[in-house]
């Protein structure tokens, strides 16, 4: 079950905040930090979105009961629009076969994706393409801008694929004693549902995260500790540690 519960917090689940200063129209997430627990204090994930000289570099270290991962999105801003430059994914202390490295790019309309020590490039392809993370802030933003059915093209092992969002019924959420109205985004697929609730008040963080995992029923994370982060640059590149 491990594999599901980390997508909780990755493709599906993790939405960063706007910036404050164009909730009508953003086009851009602002640097923040957070740490998710749930599972009955097995899992934790600690997110990290940072700016760098030509972008943003947006971070996930997570474990559940011994198992590691890091996730890194590497993004280029220009005019107020991202795009993917690169993203890895690295079980920390695994073997190297579930480990993934994709590399953009726009000018050729190409997508290469390293799996297992294995590359395969795509061709010809529509862009924007996005990766794990980097949708994420996509579908931030065009949440906050008021759209309610979302679809993306998304590159990963299985290669470039469609990801289908949308709005669900509004809900009520709480972070350190206070109560927020929240908004319900929602994934489904064939075998797995996904929802999480996003506080617009709370520059459009998660604060409650469900996965419906098929032997016991719907499993929740929760937002244990957020705030947002500094204006300094970082290096453009992915740091696994």
């Amino acid at each position: 079950m491990h594999r599901p519960l980390f997508l909780l917090l990755s493709l599906v689940l993790c939405v960063a905040p706007v910036w404050a200063d164009a909730p009508a129209n953003p086009k851009f997430p602002g640097p923040y930090s957070a740490r998710y627990t749930g599972v009955m204090g097995l899992l934790d994930t600690r997110v990290n979105l940072a700016r760098t000289a030509v972008g943003l570099r947006y971070e996930y270290r997570s474990s559940l009961a011994g198992y590691t991962f890091y996730e890194c999105s590497l993004m280029a801003l220009n005019d107020g629009q991202l795009a993917p430059i690169e993203f890895i994914h690295k079980e920390i202390g695994g073997d190297g076969k579930r480990d993934e490295h994709i590399l953009f790019d726009a000018a050729k309309r190409t997508v290469s994706v390293t799996h297992g020590g294995e590359t395969r490039v795509y061709p010809d392809l529509n862009f924007p393409i996005w990766d794990a993370l980097s949708v994420q802030l996509k579908v931030a933003a065009d949440i906050a801008g008021g759209l309610k059915a979302l679809s993306y093209q998304v590159a990963d092992k299985g290669g470039i694929k469609t990801r289908n969002f949308r709005v669900g019924q509004p809900g009520r959420v709480s972070f350190k004693g206070r109560d927020y109205a929240g908004v319900r985004i929602e994934r489904d697929e064939t075998k797995q549902r996904f929802y999480i609730l996003v506080a617009p008040n709370l520059n459009y963080v998660p604060v409650e995260l469900g996965y419906n995992a098929k032997v016991v029923g719907w499993v929740t994370a929760g937002l244990a500790e957020y705030q947002t982060g500094s204006a300094a640059t970082v290096p453009a590149r992915c740091e696994p540690k």
